[in-house]
């Protein structure tokens, strides 16, 4: 009866009615299943707590929001009551029971292509045809820009339009608005749709309880929820093969009068790579999400106030990977980030005499495959190339040397400095630190589509190194260099 049909709605929407019956597979979903979630979503979505959480997504103009048609609004007469009953019992049973109803409408539903809806859903819209009190992010129905033929809406079935329905409830209440997430696969979109909607069945009844008319938000911001979600879904429901984890998209919109449509990617490639991180290396991923958190202002430290973060900013520069990666390996693997302005919560707080202990190069592996899907020959060479260098740092106690390589910020003296190193090693050795193969492979060889970038390949070979020389650092420690002055502000 139900199946996939790749728009995120309406598929978050057939996975909260397979949650909300309590089924693993929307194909399992029965008429009988339908018309449960219809007598649900009828009784609970005209009153408070679940009437105002609906309200982030829809518009006013919903069935369930408009106070006309309200029958237990004081001073109205037994006549008024009845006929309101009678007008939102109609509404009710257009927007959440048309699927039972055979249509034999020409038009097509743009989500199912089954025949559109036989009912007028709006007094303003043509037969069989949805706007923005059905169907999210549309226009009005008095608006006719960009609908085919200037005819406004769009053509909806029954039983896509009881998804839209559905849909909040298996959506957070996060951001702006609420954040649908949506994958390829559908185990996954309904695993994150019976995860937000097991929390907001929660929230709904603590709600109730309490006499309180809204529904709490999220207290973690929208990207950093959605992974937190990710890991908990596969760390309690099921376990999921390399092939079964896709991207995953999560859409973060409200009703405004502008609404607004936040778009949150992860790929294929990152979800693996941190499942697999935490997996085999959960010391190293621990400390990296732990010293990720945003941290109470001076303020709120002051005054003793509760303090609960909303982001983990290791978590959220996960979403702009590759772009950012020099950037992300420098300030979570390296520990030396570039710092900004004196009051940048994530950045000040590295500095790399107290996290020098912690590198360590197996993740940083790991992420070099996954990421820049990198050649286990390049990786090789960088390994053996940080190898090197450690060796001659060690062997001639070169603290001068490790401090101008970790620091360097121009190219030609950067090539310079280790020129003169592997000089220096010829004469002792009588053999150089690198071959130019190395050197070029390492430096000059581009990362998957992005340009070749020798502060970054600096930075990974550094990481190999302090990973082979913790015990001198610590003997050592003034070699390191010393954390550079944040940028002050400008004042106008």
């Amino acid at each position: 009866m139900l199946k996939e049909t790749g728009h995120p709605l309406v598929d978050v929407g057939f996975a909260t009615i397979a949650a909300h019956v309590n089924k693993t597979n929307i194909k399992a979903v029965t008429a009988a299943d339908l018309e449960k979630v219809a007598a649900y979503l009828e009784a609970e979505f005209v009153v408070n707590p679940l009437r105002s959480f609906l309200t982030v997504a829809f518009t006013s103009n919903a069935w369930f929001i408009q106070d006309a048609y309200n029958p237990d609004k004081p001073q109205l007469t037994d006549e008024q009551r009845t006929t309101r009953r009678a007008t939102r019992k109609k509404l009710a049973d257009a927007h959440l029971r048309q699927w039972q109803q055979p249509s034999t409408s020409e038009q097509r539903c743009v989500f199912t292509d089954e025949p559109a809806v036989g009912e007028v859903l709006s007094n303003t819209l043509t037969v069989g045809r949805a706007a923005r009190a059905q169907i999210p992010l549309l226009q009005g129905d008095a608006t006719i820009n960009f609908f085919p033929n200037g005819n406004a809406g769009l053509p909806v079935s029954g039983i896509a339009l009881l998804a839209l329905q559905a849909f909040p409830l298996g959506s957070a209440k996060a951001g702006n608005g609420i954040l649908v997430v949506h994958s390829a696969n559908p185990r996954l979109t309904l695993n994150f749709a019976k995860t937000f909607y097991q929390r907001n069945k929660s929230k709904i009844e603590r709600a109730r309880i309490a006499g309180d008319d809204r529904v709490p938000g999220e207290v973690r911001s929208p990207k950093t929820l959605l992974i937190e979600t990710l890991f908990e879904i596969t760390a309690e429901r099921e376990n999921y093969d390399d092939d079964q984890i896709t991207s995953i998209v999560a859409y973060n919109l409200n009703n405004g009068k502008t609404p607004s449509l936040a778009i949150y990617e992860l790929p294929h490639e990152i979800i693996l790579f941190m499942l697999e991180a935490k997996g085999h290396f959960p010391k190293q991923w621990n400390q990296l999400v732990h010293g990720a958190w945003e941290q109470a202002s001076a303020a709120s430290k002051k005054s003793n106030q509760h303090f609960e973060p909303r982001r983990n900013y290791f978590y959220e520069d996960m979403f702009d990977l590759p772009n950012n990666a020099k950037r992300f390996v420098r300030t979570y693997f390296l520990k030396m980030p570039y710092l900004g302005t004196l009051d940048d919560d994530n950045q000040s707080r590295y500095y790399l005499h107290d996290y020098y202990h912690l590198i360590d190069f197996p993740i940083v592996e790991l992420f070099l495959r996954r990421i820049f899907l990198m050649d286990d020959l390049r990786i090789a060479r960088i390994k053996h190339f940080g190898d090197k260098l450690a060796n001659y740092v060690r062997a001639e106690n070169g603290k001068r040397f490790f401090r101008a390589f970790a620091s360097e910020y121009k190219y030609q003296d950067f090539r310079q400095r280790l020129i003169k190193a592997s000089e220096d090693y010829v004469r002792s050795s009588q053999e150089p630190l690198f071959t130019i193969d190395e050197y070029v492979d390492v430096f000059e060889r581009q990362y998957s589509d992005q340009a070749p970038d020798w502060r970054l390949s600096r930075d990974l070979v550094l990481i190999r190194m302090i990973e082979q020389l913790k015990d001198w650092l610590s003997r050592n420690p003034d070699a390191m260099p010393e954390r550079p002055e944040p940028k002050q502000e400008q004042s106008n």
